[in-house]
């Protein structure tokens, strides 16, 4: 701001160099245009400006487009999100965003490390889960840290318990706290509401939309003073767990489409989760619709993966990861998952992959029969699987069907 002051209070002001090149060639090239006035110096500023603005756009030009129903994705960041992988993303006209290789890979090759955008405890161990890194709590002196407020969470130390607070007791905790529900609610239930919560907090902590609502209703609430300075207290926290490169506006270019789903479970899920925690989010201040938690939730079902321990101690949390996401299902699949102690994810070859050649992962368990793994897919992901080892074990079935009917 000094800087254009001085250039605009005195031209003759020395200028430098690179920056009155740029001055030069800018009078060369009006000179010989007619009725054009004489170029006026710029400012460092303004040159920087001028420079960073040119490099953008020939950047912007060089980038592929990729189009899906029309819409023009950012393909810049998608590259950005898979720069230091062996990944591209690709748009297929049958199968929309696919992820492939883009090398020649071999077995057991580390492919993509990420961890969850969104994530929680699984409802089942919540008690000796920690709610930010999905480590088993420590025993003995050590015990784990609750939640006073909401009694809902725990976490395995004190560093854990900071590193989340920005999302915890800046937007959830309330939610949490003010929730009463009935025995009817099955574990699996509440663990897919907690995700919803913590959806509707990562998207408002984006927003920076830090809630500003009445005077508290219950002894219990903070009121919205406390609530808003404890929110900037925390807004700089690290996020270890959380993808770094990815945020919620990544996170809403994923399917959801309610409208894909049978009738009943769209109403069912609406009146047990949804208008429920609509009301639940005017009374903490929130204002979500219902119609917003839907699409959030659908959003859920469709991306999430469980996150479970490789060894013996069961599902720990079920989580959002946006970058993976995108790998396409298969029955014979050529990568798999590896997951350790924590809620971090690692994608390798499960055989040796050529370059271009897409990545598959399955949704289901593949040493299910093609019938069951066909039905679960139909009921969760909506999609009727024609991968070559269904297609083949379908040829099978049907044959030994006939040969029983005969």
């Amino acid at each position: 701001f000094i800087l254009d002051l001085v250039s605009s209070a005195w031209p003759a002001m020395k200028i430098p160099p690179q920056v009155t090149k740029e001055v030069e060639v800018q009078m060369v090239e009006n000179k010989g245009a007619k009725q054009s006035p004489p170029a006026e110096p710029v400012s460092v500023a303004q040159a920087k400006q001028k420079k960073k603005k040119k490099k953008n756009n020939n950047k912007s030009q060089a980038q592929p487009v990729i189009t899906e129903g029309g819409i023009v994705l950012d393909t810049v960041r998608f590259e950005r999100w898979y720069q230091s992988h062996p990944v591209k993303m690709i748009f297929s006209p049958t199968k929309g965003r696919c992820l492939v290789s883009s090398k020649d890979l071999e077995e057991n090759e580390t492919i993509l490390t990420t961890h969850p955008l969104l994530w929680t405890s699984d409802e089942n161990n919540k008690d000796n889960i920690c709610r930010y890194c999905l480590r088993q709590a420590p025993n003995g002196r050590k015990q784990p840290i609750r939640c006073k407020k909401c009694k809902e969470v725990w976490y395995c130390c004190q560093k854990c318990r900071s590193y989340d607070a920005s999302f915890h007791e800046g937007y959830e905790c309330d939610m949490l706290a003010a929730w009463e529900l009935d025995e009817n609610y099955e574990k699996d239930l509440i663990s897919e509401m907690k995700l919803l919560i913590r959806a509707v907090a990562r998207k408002r902590f984006d927003r920076g939309l830090h809630v500003q609502n009445q005077p508290p209703v219950k002894d219990d609430f903070v009121n919205a003073k406390k609530k808003s300075a404890s929110s900037k207290k925390h807004k700089k926290t690290p996020f270890n767990r959380s993808e770094a490169t990815v945020a919620f506006c990544d996170y809403t270019r994923l399917i959801s489409c309610p409208e894909d789903f049978p009738k009943p479970i769209v109403e069912s899920v609406r009146e047990w989760i949804c208008d429920y925690l609509a009301r639940l989010s005017v009374w903490v201040g929130w204002d979500e619709s219902e119609d917003s938690l839907l699409e959030l939730l659908m959003r859920n079902r469709r991306n999430s993966f469980s996150i479970w321990d490789d060894g013996s101690n069961g599902q720990r949390g079920i989580g959002v990861y946006v970058r993976p996401s995108f790998v396409n299902h298969s029955c014979d699949p050529n990568i798999e998952i590896r997951r350790d102690t924590s809620s971090q994810l690692q994608f390798y070859a499960k055989i040796p992959i050529k370059s271009e050649e897409e990545l598959t992962i399955s949704y289901v368990n593949v040493d299910d029969d093609v019938t069951e793994r066909r039905k679960k897919l139909e009921e969760n992901y909506l999609f009727l699987c024609d991968c070559k080892r269904c297609v083949r074990e379908a040829e099978v079935e049907n044959a030994k069907e006939k040969e029983v009917g005969s």
